[in-house]
Order: structure tokens, then C-alpha cells, then sequence
């Protein structure tokens, strides 16, 4: 079912929670792995797809967020969604890996458009209203309808692909195209967005707001240590999401189980996002920072070392709660720092340089599991566990705020 929107009113923020639902309905991800591998396409070759969506959201992510501080963050947005469908549509149609790569593209671009406006969207909403303090409250519930969409898709991808052949596989692709579709139709019924700081975007020059947003970097000490820190942490899950299919393979895990496994991850991302707010009260921000950072890390050395099926099930689904505990986190502690006029085009730079290092990550990560599945896992423990051990941030900058 659908994520619990708001009783009071149909607003911009319940119209973002259900498009998050529905563009998470991806019927066919348990199997692509698989699929990909059957056409013969290597480990690399796989993990460079999202490397390359992330590379060109690396390039594109700062002339997107200039668009979207200038434009509005309702067409950046809507504009993503489309394009999300587009690169759906075109999944179709691959049969080598040039296409792989334009689809790839067309992904990032989306990535790009969407990943400074959604959060400066939903923001200056809660700023008009005087509710900017709840802002890891309402990105834990944002975060847990795409959480509920994957929970309903994998779970149902058992269903569709009861065999991982290119048929199967084709008609799980065609269910995620026509659930993009129609998250793209709510987007066109999005309300012009709310400018809590008073200025016009029409006066806003583009130039000035890359230098206002690259000297913010450059100067704000607090937001670089969150930085940083965000961007080092990074747990690489959508790669472990192309491993974790042959290394069950490898542990016994029966191939019915590959799609139920994703749902149960998904179910537990859900419980943890929408929660997040009650976790960071009960145990402290430094505490929950820290969990949400190395648990993960802790994870990838089980894997290393585990041969159970049933334990590495579990560990996926501890993986991706972990990881889920990350955004609404780091969402409100980034968002405290930018002022709203160059919120998206500041949290595009940010996301600018967590996707090079996504990126080029992604290579390293592929290189090492074409020649050793299980080093792979090992490399990527260590250097999430040394990251989040490593990097610091002032305990007052972490206050929860009412």
C-alpha cells in the first residue's frame, strides 16, 4: 500500500512522499545482475553503469542546481522524473553495452536535476510553515515511501521472474516503466514551491550563486567536516546490490529468495528511516552518526568471512537499515548550514563531489570482484570502517533541534 499522507491537506510534501513511492517500484532489480551476466557483461562493465550515472551527475550536478535555484525546484524536480522514465523505457532496448552507457547518461542527468531540488523543495516548504526543526522527521518519512516501494516491488518480483530468463526479466522492466510514468504524472501537479527567504528568482544571478555556494564550502568549517564525513561514509550499497546476487550464489542462498531478501532489506530501511527521529533522541546524534556510519563497514567484513545462507540474508537486511539511517541524518545537518536562496545549487556541489567519488569507487570496486568476489567485500569494509573512525565532527554541530 501507499505511503500515509497527510490527513489535513493535499501538499507539495505528500505529493513528493507518493512519487517517491511509485518511482521505487523496481520490479526487476533482484534479477538484473543476473541478467547482465548472462549476456555476458563483466562485473566492471555492470558497476561502471551506475559509475557512469554517477560520473555524469558529477558533471551536470552544478548547472542543474543553478537551473533549479533559478528556475524553481517544482521543474527541476519534474524534469528528473521524466527522464527516470525515459531511462526506464530505454532498459528495454539494450542489447550491448553502448546502450548500457546512454542510459547510463540519461540517469545521471536525471540524478542531477533531482538531488538538490527534491531536498530544497521539501525544505523551504517546512521553512514557510515555521517547521524547518523537523526536517529529519519528514526526510525519514520521504526516505521510507521509496523504502515501502521497494518493499512491495521485490517482494512481487518473485512473482514476474520466477526464472531468471529475458522474458521474465523484460515484463518486470515493463511494470517499472508504467510505475515511473505515473510518479512522473503527480509531478505535474506539484504547487509553485514557497520562497521563505523573500527573493525573487527571477533577480538571482546563476554566476553569483556558484560563488556564493563554492565559498560556503570554502569557509563554513562545520559544513566541511559534515561533508566530508558524508562523503567518506559512503557504504556503496547500490554496488553491493550487483554483488550480493553471485555471492549468494556462492553461499547456497536458493534463487526464489534473491527478490523476498531485497524486500525484507527494504522493509527494514523503512522502520529505520521513519524512525530515525526517535533513534537520534534515545541514543544521541554522536551515537546514532556513528552506528549509521560504521555499521555498515562491520557488515561487509561479515560477508567476507560468512558461507551461511541464512546469515548473509540477514546481513544485507542489517546493511540497508544502517545505511537508510544516513540521509535524513546528514540532510538536517547539511540543510542547517545553506541559506535557502542557494540551498540547491550548495547541495549540488555536495553531491557533486560524493558522486566522483562514488564514481571512481565503483571502478576500484569492480576491478577487485572480476578477480575476487569476496576481496571486493573485504576491501570495502576496511575502508568504510577506517572512513567513519577517521573523520570528526563538532558534537554541537549534531544537537537535535525541536
Amino acid at each position: 500500500m501507499p505511503p500515509k499522507l497527510h490527513t489535513n491537506r493535499w501538499d507539495n510534501i505528500s505529493r513528493l512522499v507518493l512519487v517517491k513511492f511509485l518511482t521505487t517500484l523496481y520490479f526487476y532489480i533482484p534479477y538484473m545482475t543476473l541478467y547482465f551476466r548472462g549476456r555476458g557483461f563483466s562485473f566492471v562493465q555492470i558497476n561502471s553503469m551506475w559509475g557512469i550515472a554517477v560520473f555524469t551527475m558529477f558533471l551536470a550536478e552544478v548547472p542543474t542546481g543553478l537551473l533549479a535555484d533559478r528556475w524553481g525546484r517544482r521543474r527541476s524536480v519534474q524534469i528528473a522524473i521524466f527522464l527516470q522514465f525515459v531511462g526506464e523505457l530505454l532498459f528495454l532496448f539494450i542489447t550491448n553495452y553502448w546502450l548500457l552507457v546512454v542510459d547510463a547518461i540519461i540517469a545521471g542527468i536525471g540524478f542531477a536535476f533531482s538531488s538538490g531540488a527534491l531536498e530544497a523543495l521539501i525544505y523551504d516548504d517546512l521553512k514557510a510553515q515555521g517547521r524547518e526543526g523537523e526536517m529529519n522527521k519528514v526526510m525519514g518519512r520521504f526516505t521510507g515511501a521509496g523504502y515501502l516501494g521497494f518493499i512491495l516491488s521485490f517482494g512481487l518480483s518473485g512473482l514476474l521472474v520466477r526464472q531468471a530468463s529475458q522474458t521474465n526479466i523484460t515484463l518486470a522492466i515493463i511494470a517499472t516503466v508504467i510505475a515511473v510514468g505515473l510518479g512522473f504524472l503527480v509531478t505535474l501537479t506539484l504547487k509553485p514551491e514557497h520562497n521563505p527567504d523573500g527573493t525573487p528568482e527571477e533577480s538571482v544571478n546563476p554566476l553569483q550563486l556558484l560563488r556564493e555556494g563554492i565559498s560556503l564550502l570554502k569557509k563554513n568549517k562545520t559544513l566541511q567536516s559534515l561533508v566530508v564525513l558524508s562523503i567518506l561514509s559512503i557504504a556503496f550499497w547500490d554496488y553491493l546490490s550487483t554483488l550480493y546476487q553471485p555471492y549468494f550464489q556462492q553461499i547456497n542462498v536458493p534463487d526464489s529468495l534473491f527478490g523476498p531478501t531485497l524486500a525484507l532489506a527494504s522493509l527494514v530501511a523503512f522502520f529505520a528511516a521513519r524512525n530515525i527521529h526517535k533513534i537520534e533522541v534515545r541514543l544521541g546524534p554522536r551515537w546514532s552518526l556513528l552506528i549509521a556510519t560504521l555499521g555498515p563497514g562491520l557488515i561487509y567484513l561479515l560477508f567476507f568471512i560468512n558461507r551461511m545462507p541464512w546469515l548473509g540474508i540477514a546481513g544485507i537486511a542489517l546493511f540497508r537499515g544502517l545505511d537508510a539511517l544516513k540521509l535524513p541524518l546528514f540532510s538536517d545537518y547539511h540543510n542547517r548550514q545553506i541559506a535557502s536562496h542557494h540551498r540547491a545549487t550548495v547541495l549540488s556541489l555536495i553531491s557533486m563531489l560524493s558522486g566522483g567519488y562514488t564514481a571512481a569507487m565503483g571502478l576500484l570496486i569492480g576491478v577487485i570482484a572480476d578477480r575476487w568476489l569476496l576481496g571486493a567485500f573485504l576491501f570495502c569494509g576496511v575502508w568504510v570502517i577506517a572512513a567513519a573512525l577517521i573523520s570528526r565532527v563538532d558534537d554541537r554541530v549534531l544537537t537535535p533541534r525541536d
